[in-house]
């Protein structure tokens, strides 16, 4: 598991809450100098996802997010 707060991460102001099909997700992008950007997303019953892959930049990782809820929904997120 990756610790965030040993890694000196600061978050990102693009971190946001997005509502979708009656939904409402929180979107949770941290940064480290020298392992790029991370993304949890979290809904309303405290399950989470976060990407094992790291991002080049913040808005980078919020794209990644939102275009996955434009092509698949914003449930394909939680599905294994």
């Amino acid at each position: 598991m990756i610790d965030l707060k040993e890694m000196h991460t600061v978050t990102s102001p693009l971190c946001t809450s997005f509502e979708s099909e009656g939904m409402t997700i929180e979107i949770d992008i941290f940064g480290s100098a020298y392992k790029g950007w991370f993304l949890t997303v979290s809904d309303e019953n405290d399950n989470s996802v976060t990407w094992n892959d790291t991002f080049p930049s913040e808005l980078a990782a919020l794209t990644n997010v939102l275009e996955i809820i434009s092509d698949q929904g914003i449930r394909s997120i939680f599905e294994t």
